[in-house]
């Protein structure tokens, strides 16, 4: 075989004698050799095609993202938002506390204190038995009460509401599922039985009842707002997610406080000498009203048996103000006030008091003092119904019936209390000469003590009467005043001439021969009237010769009279007479209370000497002062004779109060005080009631 001769490489692999492409394609003959003929697209590899089809999918995916994207943000946001708060968000009610209700001296006498109820959510129990048993051991209830309490399908049940921190304490050890504490606010009267049926008490849902407490109740209560809590995923709030802002503004949302007239150390002085009085002479009941002659206030309202809203226990009716009864001799104050300022009757008049029996109709009236002709000032010293009637027989009907209703019988004082009773005159357009005559010496109408006490109010003040009132002022949270009480200069309700005849003829009731001497105080001119009442005996609808209700109503100093005073003893056994029951115990009464206006010492002999020389008669005082470290009342103390026992300093209830109000009560005491921490007092070392020995500590919380 022949081979042609190999063709020399060119340097860089081109055959020297190959011509350019362009001499190629220039040839015509060469032209139609070189034309690419056409060919069919070959497919594309198997990898490219993969490449664009991940490529497409992610272009859609990501489309896809951003639509889904935009949207949830742009077309279902808000709807999304709200749903999940939702399942994340609570909206929780939270009630601020009621606002303190304070004495004249801004003192507390009801306050409010953070407390643990107890829930169920029945639902989310498990174990019905097991749960009820851990219950009831924890809280000292029955078990079979609180599993059939808990074993239904209810969303939520009350257990127990503000239960004692030991009990809570216990509860949150046990952490059981369905069962949980809430926080409330209990109400508490740290001084507990001090003028607690002036004060009321509130109910289980914190509604006040009777008293302070139920009339001023939308005042006192303290207003809510919903905040934004967190909650798990069983629902259970964990936090308060609201700003501070919120949480101040919830602290301004507290109840309005309300300062009453009352004086603490005269208020519990006068309890102290009532229940002294009641032991004594055995009786059912006592109780006593103190106002100010020159303003109406009211200082003192007390009465035996006391009554502890704390516990619910005793007698929370409020007798002085809520009881109407026929006041027997004491209303002989308004018939000879009406006859001498309708000028029908002078002191010096005289009266035939027939020997102390008269016939009336059917009924015959007897006296207790067998008098003939008398002067009128001595037909009151000796307490004459006969005298009496025949004094208010000098009236026509008119007279007689309109100086009552001006003296204000037969409606309620004005103090706003919705417990007060309005009384009972009798009704009829027309009397007649019985009804009267027995209304003239205080049968057949019905009175309240705080009627009596403000005639006589009206009488020492020159005839004007100053309407009795309670609530001195009503304050918000931050000191604003909301209410407060103004002084309309009273109404006259007798002339000035004609008061002052009463006021004179009063004090015979004290002076040697009358029936209220057990009542005077030595150095000090008093002016007052006795009342021995007879009681319907229920079993028989007839007077009862066993049953009286006993009573002394006065004014004193007379020739500058600064305090009245009525006290009734209700079914006194042995010593029935008002003069011999209430008397020692309206003079006891007042003694406290000029010595708390002015201390001995301090420009008064006569009345430091006076008390003195009564120390010995006064009802024996207890042996503990919750007030002994008050100035005036620590004077009042040694003045009665109390000894050094008796004057050591008891710790008060400081729980729920702020750190200032502490610090004030503490500082009026004179104890050093050690504080940790800030808002409201939540521990205090000594306890309520023990004797300050050392330092006292106080512990804060904020409030929640």
């Amino acid at each position: 075989m022949i081979h042609p001769p190999s063709r020399p490489k060119s340097r860089g692999g081109a055959r020297p004698d190959r011509p350019d492409r362009a001499d190629r394609f220039d040839r015509p003959d060469r032209q139609e050799r070189f034309e690419r003929p056409e060919r069919p697209l070959r497919p594309v590899p198997a990898s490219r095609l993969r490449v664009w089809i991940v490529v497409a999918v992610m272009c859609f995916g990501f489309a896809g993202v951003l639509w889904k994207s935009a949207r949830l943000q742009l077309i279902l946001g808000d709807d999304l938002r709200a749903l999940a708060e939702e399942q994340y968000l609570r909206k929780v009610t939270i009630q601020a506390p009621r606002g303190a209700i304070l004495d004249a001296e801004g003192r507390e006498l009801a306050v409010s204190l953070p407390a643990w109820s107890v829930f169920a959510e029945p639902r989310r129990i498990v174990d019905v038995e097991g749960t009820a048993d851990l219950l009831a051991g924890a809280m000292g209830l029955s078990k079979r009460d609180l599993a059939s309490r808990i074993d239904n399908k209810r969303a939520f049940v009350w257990i127990d509401r503000r239960v004692a921190p030991d009990v809570a304490d216990r509860i949150r050890a046990l952490d059981m599922p369905g069962i949980g504490l809430r926080k409330e606010w209990r109400r508490a009267w740290p001084n507990k039985t001090l003028a607690s049926q002036v004060l009321g008490s509130v109910n289980i849902d914190g509604k006040g009842k009777g008293g302070v407490e139920g009339s001023y109740d939308e005042r006192l209560t303290g207003r809510s707002t919903r905040l934004d809590a967190l909650a798990d995923n069983k629902g259970d709030r964990i936090a308060v997610v609201d700003d501070a802002s919120d949480v101040f503004r919830l602290s301004a949302l507290k109840g309005d406080e309300v300062v009453l007239t009352i004086d603490r150390p005269l208020q519990q002085a006068t309890e102290e000498i009532l229940d002294a009085t009641r032991t004594t002479f055995r009786a059912k009941a006592a109780w006593a009203i103190v106002l100010d002659v020159k303003t109406g206030a009211i200082r003192a309202v007390a009465q035996s048996p006391a009554y502890n809203p704390n516990t619910g226990e005793g007698d929370r009716r409020n007798h002085a103000f809520s009881d109407a009864f026929e006041p027997a001799s004491i209303f002989k104050v308004a018939t000879f006030a009406a006859a001498i300022d309708a000028s029908v009757l002078t002191p010096t008049d005289l009266i035939d008091c027939e020997n102390g029996r008269y016939q009336l109709g059917q009924h015959t009236i007897h006296d207790t003092h067998r008098s003939g002709v008398i002067s009128a000032r001595d037909v009151f010293k000796e307490s004459s119904n006969v005298g009496t009637l025949k004094i208010a027989a000098r009236m026509s009907e008119e007279q007689f019936r309109g100086a009552l209703d001006r003296f204000g019988f037969g409606r309620k004082t004005g103090t706003g209390f919705l417990d007060e009773s309005p009384g009972r005159l009798p009704k009829g357009e027309r009397w007649g000469h019985t009804r009267v005559s027995t209304v003239a010496f205080g049968y057949g109408l019905m009175v309240t003590s705080l009627q009596m006490a403000s005639l006589v109010q009206a009488v020492a003040n020159g005839g004007v009467r100053k309407q009795p009132y309670l609530v001195q002022r009503v304050q918000s949270a931050d000191g604003a005043i909301v209410e407060e009480h103004v002084d309309d200069g009273g109404e006259r309700i007798m002339r000035a001439e004609s008061a002052a005849t009463m006021l004179s003829i009063m004090e015979s009731v004290i002076e040697e021969g009358g029936t209220g001497t057990m009542a005077a105080i030595p150095g000090i001119r008093v002016a007052g009237k006795t009342g021995t009442a007879e009681k319907v005996d229920p079993s028989t609808g007839r007077y009862s010769k066993e049953f009286h209700l006993s009573s002394f109503v006065g004014a004193a100093p007379a020739d500058d009279p600064q305090v009245v005073a009525l006290v009734i003893v209700d079914e006194p056994m042995g010593k029935v007479y008002g003069g011999q029951t209430a008397g020692p115990a309206w003079r006891a009464i007042v003694e406290r209370a000029l010595l708390l206006d002015q201390a001995p010492g301090a420009g008064n002999a006569s009345l430091e000497t006076a008390f003195t020389e009564v120390k010995s008669q006064s009802p024996a005082r207890p042996a503990t002062m919750v007030e002994a470290a008050d100035g005036a009342d620590t004077a009042a103390a040694a003045a009665l004779g109390a000894d050094k026992e008796d004057r050591r300093t008891l710790m008060p209830e400081l729980r729920g109060q702020s750190a200032r109000a502490a610090l004030r009560t503490l500082h009026e005491q004179g104890a050093d005080v050690v504080i940790s921490g800030h808002g409201l007092v939540q521990v205090q070392d000594p306890a309520a009631g023990a004797i300050i020995t050392g330092p006292v500590h106080l512990t804060l919380e904020v409030l929640p």
